[in-house]
């Protein structure tokens, strides 16, 4: 008995020593027209057309500097419409899991990092269904590299490798992103994409997929399609209300692909972070901020990120405001005495 209360004491002490942080996103995606086999865009039948309401919730775990875990739901509501009939569907579609490693240096931070996405739907080709996934197993592993200049100027680059099954193609992922950093608002722009990198299993055959999304999907191709591949441009801008609450709006457009919709989608997030450790709304780019006693932002570098060192640095500044605002006292009073005399 001692054994197990140990070990649970151990767990909740963990859990409280790291940081938490908590993200809903929103993501609504309209499309009327598809990319071909070879990257022309085609226009769905009239009065066709595709859109998806996509939420995501996420629970992240900082253990430490270095290590973070996170879990993940997919709850998807999609429509499709053409000149008859209106198809809906609302369904939890995905449970994720995954974790990162990142190593901070003077030259930028380095992340790797994985993630399984366990599909809770399987699509059947004689579904009546509108599909609002892809209905398969994905394991992701990446690579990124992300860097802030004087606190103003963020980059990010990522790239990545998805395995899917179920017979379809695997994914390169890739992703570009430069920010600008002026507290609390952050603009962002860059592009992302994948390219399928094998054979999907219906390679010879796709008509069997197009039949299908032809039936429930208005003919859109945004999901279950055979050797899909993308480029999107990305713009968003966020707002950081304290150290722990951010949101960020932002607005996709599909500018490439190959056997896939061409869309366009607006997207919302919420964020929040609790527990210990200065690793506030990293999400956005930022490692860790706070405001000052002046009420202004204060981004934390690196070197500061561990908590020690971060309070030894606050109480260095403090000490020092002290000092200068006794020697401006010092000098007033020394004045007042001169012009008295």
């Amino acid at each position: 008995m001692a054994k197990y209360l140990i070990f649970i004491v151990f767990l909740s002490q963990s859990a409280f020593a790291g940081r938490w942080q908590a993200l809903y996103g929103f993501d609504y995606l309209t499309t009327t027209s598809n990319f071909d086999t070879d990257g022309t865009e085609n226009d769905l039948n009239t009065n066709n057309s595709y859109d998806g309401f996509f939420q995501e919730l996420k629970l992240f775990y900082r253990y430490n500097r270095e290590l973070r875990f996170h879990t993940g739901l997919n709850l998807n509501y999609a429509r499709s419409r053409d000149s008859i009939n209106e198809l809906t569907n609302f369904q939890a579609t995905d449970l994720k899991l995954g974790a990162d490693y990142r190593y901070l240096s003077s030259f930028g931070r380095f992340s790797v990092g994985t993630e399984l996405n366990l599909s809770l739907v399987s699509i059947e080709p004689n579904t009546e269904d509108v599909i609002a996934s892809e209905g398969v197993n994905e394991f992701y592993t990446y690579l990124s590299y992300s860097k802030n200049f004087s606190n103003r100027i963020g980059v990010l680059l990522e790239t990545g490798y998805t395995y899917r099954d179920g017979g379809r193609s695997s994914l390169m992922n890739y992703k570009a992103e430069t920010q600008l950093i002026s507290m609390p608002i952050i603009l962002a722009l860059g592009v992302e994409g994948y390219q399928s990198v094998t054979d999907d299993e219906y390679i010879n055959t796709s008509t069997g997929r197009s039949s299908t999304t032809n039936s429930v999907n208005a003919g859109s191709l945004h999901f279950y399609s055979v050797n899909p591949s993308k480029l999107d441009l990305n713009a968003w801008i966020s707002y950081s209300f304290t150290e722990s609450f951010a949101t960020r709006l932002g607005f996709r457009n599909s500018l490439s692909g190959e056997s896939t919709s061409k869309a366009q989608s607006f997207f919302f997030n919420l964020y929040y972070s609790w527990g210990k450790g200065n690793y506030s709304i990293e999400e956005l780019g930022i490692t860790g901020f706070e405001r000052s006693e002046e009420g202004e932002f204060q981004i934390i570098p690196d070197r500061y990120i561990e908590e020690e060192y971060f309070n030894e640095a606050k109480k260095e500044l403090r000490y020092k405001k002290k000092r200068r605002f006794k020697r401006k006292k010092r000098r007033k009073k020394i004045k007042s005495i001169e012009d008295d005399l």
